[in-house]
């Protein structure tokens, strides 16, 4: 049976962020779910669990074979022998058999010559080969295959976000035989269904694991119980500063005072000199002491500090939107999926959630009002100006960081652009920073920001994947706040109920 093994692990990054400290952690046949704020360090964590992180101190221990399939998957590989890892050896195979194999091809080949048709043989089933191509399945669909593949080895899965893409039904699909596969499977999520169905939550915040049992209501009702516990004791730790600094002002103000008196007297000739100078030293040492436990105080109050947001800020939005329009589909049938005919007659004011399974078309039918596809035949009426904001936060992909490309984009003041960003949590570093170093989540933020203050329809497509759960309740109130309408895709109902005002667009095979 595999398993692998964590001891005493720590993982610092380069710039000193502490992701995690002395960790033991086994992983042996439960289905452990993974989850945390954005740039906690999940996937760091995981990829440590896989032997693709090295840790800074520790060990890890393992036995057996596990497979890692990192954020966003499903556009890594071409074929199901990629995903597999195995096209190297596969070539290697085949020059061997052609007679022109080298020694280094003998050297990986190692004694696995049925390597491919035992392979096949397991393929088989699922109506699939080595060589079978995932272009032309939608994202979800994509991810489906690989957990049929992968699930079918004698191996531990360490899955990164596997539900992003995934519909209601295939996630439910997901959590039955994520539970059910005998060997383990860890998993980073911010999917309540997937949370439900862990046997434990592992939840990473400030460098610290916490273990959770219970499912997801007892999980949330814990994070809230200490949302609010740390919000109790970040309003007391303030109070008591603000009293020491009024102490210390006191004090100071005090010692002013004695001091000056003195001196007057010295002047008016009512006391000498050698009697002020030791009231004078007598009251600095008094005020010394003063001073030095206030700071004491202040120190202690630091020390006790919790990690606490805020109340989320006012977003500064765009507001020179324009008029109502029209959006306009008369039988229409979309570039890609069913060859089904699709009337939407709405306006750019209604507030729209595009429904359907994978693979129907919800993000043909963004693309071609965004027009990027055009239509196989029927009518469009498009909005003049869409902003579509993809999968995959393919803007940014337009400058060396963030900050770069809000200057670049909005006609925004620099303080209400470095405040719209921290109003869901990005810092002036990360927005300044190479944007390679931000998490998936980190990234859906930035890009969100950006699409939210555009002029223009917005079209979002899965903008929820990869946000943490208090990420997704921030958007959620961003988009109801929005002075505007918009129209979304996606398959997470805890983030959807939020949302107030949301109009349901079906799309369907009939």
């Amino acid at each position: 049976m595999p398993w692998i093994q964590l001891k005493q692990a720590s993982l610092t990054l380069a710039n000193g962020q502490c992701l995690f400290c002395d960790v033991d952690l086994t992983i042996e046949r439960q289905f452990i779910a993974i989850t945390g704020p954005n740039g906690a360090g999940k996937s760091h964590l995981l990829k440590a669990l896989s032997g693709e992180q090295p840790l800074t101190s520790g060990e890890r221990q393992s036995h057996g074979k596990c497979f890692y399939l990192p954020q966003d998957a499903t556009n890594h590989f071409a074929t199901v022998s990629e995903l597999l890892g195995l096209k190297e050896k596969l070539a290697a195979l085949h020059r061997a058999h052609q007679g022109v194999a080298s020694g280094y091809d003998f050297e990986l080949i190692s004694d696995d010559w049925q390597l491919e048709s035992t392979w096949q043989a397991t393929l088989a089933p699922l109506e699939l080969t080595l060589e079978t191509p995932f272009t032309k399945l939608s994202p979800g669909k994509r991810m489906r295959v690989y957990i049929e593949i992968l699930q079918s080895q004698p191996a531990i899965l360490l899955l990164d976000e596997p539900s992003n893409h995934m519909d209601s039904n295939n996630k439910y699909w997901l959590a039955e035989r994520l539970k059910h596969h005998k060997h383990g499977v860890v998993a980073i999520t911010h999917d309540p269904i997937l949370l439900d169905a862990a046997d434990y939550i592992l939840h990473i915040k400030q460098g610290e694991l916490t273990h959770h049992s219970h499912g997801f209501d007892a999980f949330r009702e814990t994070l809230l119980q200490t949302q609010a516990r740390q919000k109790q004791q970040h309003l007391a730790n303030r109070a008591a500063q603000k009293a020491l600094k009024q102490a210390m002002i006191a004090a100071d103000l005090q010692h002013q005072r004695q001091a000056n008196k003195g001196k007057a007297q010295v002047r008016a000739g009512s006391q000498s000199k050698l009697i002020t100078d030791f009231k004078s030293d007598r009251g600095s040492k008094r005020h010394a002491g003063q001073t030095h436990k206030i700071q004491k105080a202040q120190d202690n109050i630091k020390k006790s500090a919790v990690y606490y947001r805020e109340n989320k800020q006012q977003f500064h939005f765009n507001t020179a939107h324009g008029a109502k329009e029209k959006i306009r589909l008369c039988e229409a049938e979309l570039c890609f999926g069913p060859e089904n005919t699709l009337n939407l007659f709405a306006d750019t004011t209604q507030k729209l959630r595009v429904i359907g399974e994978n693979g129907i078309g919800k993000s043909t039918l963004l693309k071609t009002l965004a027009g990027k596809l055009e239509l196989k035949r029927g009518e469009i009426q498009r909005p003049a100006t869409c902003v579509y904001l993809d999968q995959h936060c393919a803007w940014l992909e337009q400058g060396p960081c963030v900050l770069d490309i809000a200057k670049r984009l909005l006609d925004t003041p620099h303080h209400n652009i470095i405040t719209s960003f921290a109003s869901v949590g990005l810092k002036l570093n990360q927005i300044s920073g190479p944007i390679s170093s931000l998490s998936g989540g980190e990234r859906m933020k930035s890009a969100i920001v950006l699409a939210v203050q555009l002029q223009g329809f917005l079209l979002l497509d899965e903008p929820d994947n990869h946000l943490d759960l208090e990420a997704q309740e921030e958007f959620a109130a961003m988009l109801n706040q929005l002075p505007c309408g918009f129209m979304l895709v996606s398959h997470n109902e805890y983030f959807c109920g939020q949302l107030s005002k949301l109009e349901a667009i079906r799309l369907t095979t009939s």
